[in-house]
């Protein structure tokens, strides 16, 4: 496997268990996102599918999806994300955008 980051190097045990190296904390992270992307790519299209409450729209329109739908949205998982962000500290914030980026660059 080859990630974007140079610092980064991804092998897998015979098992296909992933082992991530990196010279810092943001490049395992990094890694980690990446192999996340690459293992549970329809897990998380599927998460985000549900956590913006668009399944009805783009899984299966029926009466039963649009309750799931109507559920994830009273849950309000979008809201105040900057006001929530407001509560990591900078290293938090770098951890967090370096997982988000291994995940992207898959």
């Amino acid at each position: 496997m080859k990630p974007a980051r140079s610092s980064v190097t991804i092998s897998r045990t015979p098992e296909g268990v992933a082992e991530v190296e990196g010279k810092s904390i943001s490049d395992l992270f990094y890694g980690m996102g990446y192999c996340h992307a690459m293992d549970r790519g329809i897990q998380l299209m599927l998460m985000k599918t549900l956590g913006y409450g668009r399944a009805c729209e783009l899984l299966k329109d029926s009466d039963e999806m649009f309750e799931i739908d109507k559920f994830f949205h009273q849950q309000n998982f979008r809201g105040n994300m900057e006001t929530e962000m407001e509560k990591f500290t900078s290293t938090e914030k770098e951890i967090l955008q370096s997982y988000c980026d291994g995940i992207n660059d898959r």
